[in-house]
């Protein structure tokens, strides 16, 4: 950004205050958040909150900002940060003697208009131009500009009093950048709060989404420099290819703030305000054509109560014989009339910032976005049914449960407790059962059913046989037997 050139984003602010009107909508305007209540409270939600006319208005205390993301825009389950602008402007009426005899600064912007014995006009803006007053951070930065506008209009005009104002302004916009978070899942879609304090690498890794590129996509840092151009080690290098045209030696200026770049697109140059400002008695009449016919009128469309009789003004200057320059006085007086109201002038100067702010941020983008800006990614996510069970449901099954366990404890208890009669089932286990179905008189070769039969009627369980005539009764085992396997039996094996 540090490096937009000064004459292109003026050129465009000069077309756009040309055309713009109250309630056109613009998709990078954002309402801050105190004035999503007031726009549903009187029904200026959706579009309307992004138009000049409901924040014009003294009963609705409404504030917005603009941003290179059009408005509403949403980042899904990421979480990334845009870049922002605010302004606020204050006119008040002043004293002749206000204005300053020089207009201070290391390069101040000036502009003056005097058609002899009919009107004289003079603009200061202090401060310097052709610099962008912001610093490398990304936390929150506020500037201050100012800027006297002074008009005197001679009886000789012809005009009744009324018609004719002479005054001073004095009006202050105060500007502050910086950053937000778009609407998530986290924050329920709404943006978040202008950030004080750019989070801190930590923060970014483990919460955030901001990745640069080629800086092996990890987070900006708060004042880390990222170049326009990464893989050409350069920033404006390309500006030269995108720059307008400029004679008047001013190409190689950067961008100023806010409030300085309207004045220029208002009263610079390029502006109808220096057409008749270069005219003389001679020429005058035909700078009067020239500004009616190219129609290079700023906020001529802005609204019918300030500007909407200014077709009637070219129409009438047009049809005069005179080619003196009255005709000219008369036409630039039929504008410079409607700058003595305050809230007009406070209104005019605070839709011609929005568009200085958006456009330089429009031009940051168009030079940027293939290379060295910073993409913001959106992503849906995929949404998860959560199962839903009552507490019924939850006690019936942690006591089935429950039993389950008890159960199977008492299987393991019983395991445990009841004697088995053999360590392991192996070759001497299977031999001890092998002996005693071998007391059943099977066939030695074959298979005989009267033998399938015999085994049939077997009984598969392991007891003791015992015999009275032995010590301790034992003889052996056998299938079927009706003695019962003891511990002490169980400990011999």
């Amino acid at each position: 950004m540090a490096f937009v050139p000064q004459n292109n984003v003026v050129k465009r602010v000069a077309d756009d205050i040309v055309s713009v009107t109250e309630s056109e909508v613009h998709p990078q305007m954002w309402p801050e958040l105190n004035s999503y209540s007031y726009a549903k409270k009187y029904g200026q939600d959706g579009a309307r909150q992004q138009s000049f006319r409901i924040y014009s208005s003294d009963e609705m205390p409404m504030t917005y900002f603009v941003s290179a993301m059009p408005n509403g825009t949403t980042t899904g389950v990421f979480r990334q940060h845009s870049l922002r602008f605010n302004s606020s402007v204050l006119c008040n009426q002043a004293i002749r003697s206000d204005f300053p005899s020089k207009c201070p600064g290391v390069r101040p912007f000036e502009a003056a208009l005097n058609i002899p014995d009919f009107l004289n006009v003079s603009v200061c803006v202090p401060g310097e131009f052709g610099v962008l007053p912001w610093t490398l951070t990304r936390s929150r930065q506020d500037i201050t500009e100012e800027m006297y506008f002074d008009v005197m209009v001679s009886p000789s005009l012809g005009f009744n009093e009324s018609d004719r104002k002479n005054f001073t302004l004095h009006c202050q916009a105060n500007t502050t950048r910086g950053f937000f978070e778009l609407g998530n899942y986290r924050n329920g879609y709404a943006p978040g709060p202008l950030l004080d304090k750019w989070p801190s690498m930590d923060e970014l890794t483990r919460d955030f989404n901001d990745m640069l590129r080629f800086k092996n996509n990890r987070p900006p840092g708060e004042t880390e420099y990222v170049p326009d151009y990464p893989s050409f080690g350069q920033d404006h290098v390309f500006w030269a290819h995108g720059k307008s045209l400029d004679p008047y030696g001013t190409d190689s200026l950067n961008v100023s703030g806010p409030l300085m770049t309207s004045a220029i697109a208002i009263f610079g140059n390029e502006s109808f305000f220096h057409i008749a400002a270069s005219s003389n008695g001679s020429s005058a009449a035909a700078a009067r054509d020239e500004i009616c016919r190219q129609g290079n009128i700023p906020f001529a469309r802005y609204s019918y109560n300030m500007f909407g009789k200014m077709p009637d003004y070219c129409n009438k200057t047009l049809d005069e014989d005179s080619t003196s320059s009255r005709t000219l006085a008369r036409l630039m007086n039929g504008w410079l009339w409607y700058w003595n109201d305050t809230k007009n002038a406070r209104e005019l100067l605070k839709a011609s910032i929005f568009l200085a702010s958006h456009e330089t941020l429009a031009q940051t983008v168009d030079e940027t976005y293939s290379q060295g800006s910073r993409t913001i990614y959106t992503a849906p996510g995929a949404t998860i049914i959560k199962p839903d069970v009552s507490t019924t449901g939850i006690v019936i099954i942690s006591t089935l449960i429950a039993l389950q366990v008890l159960g199977l404890s008492y299987v393991v208890w019983y395991i445990g407790r009841v004697p088995i009669w053999t360590s392991a089932l192996d070759a001497f286990a299977v031999a001890r059962i092998g002996s005693n179905i071998g007391l059943q008189n099977l066939a030695p070769i074959g298979r005989a059913d009267h033998d399938l039969q015999k085994l049939s009627r077997m009984d598969g369980l392991v007891g003791t046989v015992t015999d009275s005539r032995n010590g301790d009764g034992i003889v052996g085992l056998g299938l079927g037997a009706p003695g019962v396997v003891t511990r002490d039996l169980a400990k011999r094996e």
